[in-house]
């Protein structure tokens, strides 16, 4: 999954419309854990926003 996520960004930064130099990401629940571990390997990644799901029940 985290190489999966590196390459994705991979593929972004190409994109003439993106600003490589502000590049974060986002999850929740699971995603937050990948998307945390994308940023703890990927220098590319200048901040992010994880979030825990609330146990409504």
């Amino acid at each position: 999954m985290v190489t999966d996520g590196r390459r994705g960004l991979g593929w972004l930064i190409e994109q003439h419309e993106i600003d490589k130099d502000k590049l974060g990401v986002t999850g929740v629940s699971m995603v937050a854990l990948v998307a945390s571990l994308i940023a703890g390997v990927d220098e590319r990644i200048k901040g992010g926003v994880y979030a825990r799901r609330a146990n409504l029940s």
